[in-house]
Parts: structure tokens; C-alpha cells; sequence
């Protein structure tokens, strides 16, 4: 089988490929990141790789960036082991399996996200004074309190202070932005501050290392109450105790520990097992019924 038509598709393990997608190759490939079309698709004797997967022929866009473009290089000249330059790289037909690429319109929607809130702030006065910054926050509550607090400054002894009443002041705000600035000068003389909502797209190394954090978070508290009824803790001066339980090397000590502790490795996997088995049962439950 042969498509070749625009337009045409084909399904495969539930995803659909199109001849004239827009697609992005995925880590899977020498390609990552680069843009491309998908111009022909073949499957079963038509193939010319052995792969049980179709034959995806992709052409690619160069990169822009020249970073990039030392990059590509630089990887096609690891793979076959001699120099490469862009020259030397096939863009224009390049057979791609299914998992080597993503369409351009889906390729952040399997990446975790968690809403985030920014207070964005910007401003400028007639002393040539101007500029923007972006501070984020885990929940809509923090932000606001945030929000509220640096209005409050602003009011008390900041830019709003300075300008407010005087001619063509203008104020506009809701509950959850404030601008004001001179009719006429904005560019020059203007204070603004939102809280806007976000998305943070988490990927498998920052997810870990919110983990991390979190673990860390948790191993300084659990030694906290694990010794605070100890005699020798009683006995320690304040400076001794507050250099211990801040001690940074204090988490991987305890991660050390945890790791090497069969006891513990067995009890986790056997109280995931366990749930497992429930979770199957319920589920071949549904099905059965």
C-alpha cells in the first residue's frame, strides 16, 4: 500500500497519519525537533525498511537557529562517524517510523500541566525609569495575597503614589489587574500589575525534580519528629541543633538509607501488588457485567 494523495490517511496503533500533516520528530530520531511533512506513506510489501511499523516519508525544514543547525550536524557526524555538514544531511525524503514523530497541533498534549499563577508587573515614569517582571506562584490564593500587597505599596510610596491626581490621571482596574497612567503619556508614565492563570508543561526530568523537592521537604520533617524526644538532641545547644536540621546533605543521607533498606522495598511492592490485583479485579469486573 502506497498513499501518496494529500489528504489521505492511515491509522496506526489509534494514531492517524495524513499525507500533508505538519509534524515534529520526536527524541526517537537524529531529527529531533525538526519541522517537516509527511508527503507518502507505505505499508506491507510496499515497505522498504524491515520494520513491522509503516514507512512514514517525511521532508523536513532546516533548522533556523545556527545552534541548531551545529547540533544537527554535529549528531550526524557522531552516527556515521566522519564530519557532516547540512549539505551532507537528507531532509527532503526521510523514512520515519510512527514513534520518531508527532503532529505539530498534538505535540504538547500528552506532557503533564499544572496551572500556575503570574503576577506580571510593568511599568515606566518620566525618569526614564521603566520595566517588567513575572513572578509566579502554586495557587491563585498566593498570587492574590501577592497582587494585593504590591498594589498597596504601589498606593503607599510607589508610582501610583507619585502620579495619582495629577492631570489626566487615569485609573482603570477589576479584581484582578490595576492600571493607571497619564492620557496622553503612557509610554511615558504608566504602572499596571495582573494576575493572569498559566499552564506549566512538566516533563519527566523537571517532574522529578519537583519530586525530589518534595522528598527532600519531607525526609527534613520525618527527622525532625523522629529525634525531638531523643535525650542527646535535649543536651545540644541551639547552634548545634539548627546546624544539623539544615544540614543540606541531610535528605540524601536519608535517601541512602531508604534505598538500601530491603524491608522497605519489599513492603512498597507488595502493597502495590496488592493494589494492583484489586484494581484488576474491579476493572474485569466492569467488563464481565
Amino acid at each position: 500500500m502506497i498513499l501518496n494523495e494529500n489528504g489521505k490517511s492511515f491509522v496506526y496503533d489509534g494514531i492517524t497519519y495524513s499525507i500533508g500533516d505538519v509534524i515534529i520528530a520526536t527524541d526517537a530520531s537524529e531529527y529531533e525537533g525538526l519541522v517537516g511533512t509527511i508527503i507518502e506513506i507505505r505499508d506491507g510489501e510496499d515497505k522498504e525498511t524491515e520494520n513491522e511499523t509503516p514507512d512514514i516519508y517525511c521532508s523536513f525544514e532546516p533548522p533556523l537557529l545556527p545552534e541548531d543547525v551545529k547540533a544537527l550536524e554535529e549528531t550526524f557526524s557522531r552516527l556515521y562517524e566522519k564530519p557532516k555538514t547540512m549539505e551532507d544531511i537528507i531532509l527532503d525524503m526521510v523514512i520515519m517510523a510512527p514513534e520518531m514523530i508527532v503532529s505539530a497541533d498534538k505535540r504538547t498534549q500528552n506532557i503533564r500541566k499544572i496551572k500556575l499563577y503570574a503576577i506580571t508587573e510593568d511599568w515606566a515614569n518620566d525618569n526614564d525609569e521603566y520595566g517588567q517582571t513575572t513572578t509566579l506562584f502554586a495557587t491563585k490564593e498566593a498570587a492574590m495575597k501577592e497582587f494585593k500587597a504590591i498594589l498597596a505599596i504601589e498606593a503607599l510610596n510607589g508610582l501610583i503614589a507619585e502620579i495619582k491626581g495629577t492631570f489626566n490621571y487615569v485609573e482603570e482596574f477589576s479584581s484582578v489587574d490595576y492600571e493607571c497612567y497619564i492620557e496622553g503619556f503612557y509610554k511615558q508614565t504608566h504602572y499596571s500589575i495582573a494576575v493572569e492563570e498559566k499552564e506549566l508543561f512538566l516533563t519527566p526530568s523537571s517532574l522529578e525534580q519537583v519530586r525530589k523537592f518534595a522528598q527532600d521537604i519531607t525526609y527534613f520533617a520525618d527527622f525532625i519528629s523522629q529525634i525531638e524526644p531523643w535525650d542527646e538532641v535535649a543536651n545540644m545547644s541551639s547552634a548545634q541543633y539548627g546546624k544539623m536540621i539544615t544540614d543540606p546533605e541531610l535528605p540524601e543521607r536519608i535517601r541512602k538509607a531508604v534505598d538500601m533498606n530491603d524491608c522497605y522495598w519489599d513492603s512498597y511492592w507488595q502493597s502495590i501488588s496488592e493494589a494492583a490485583h484489586d484494581i484488576v479485579r474491579e476493572h474485569t469486573k466492569e467488563v464481565s457485567e
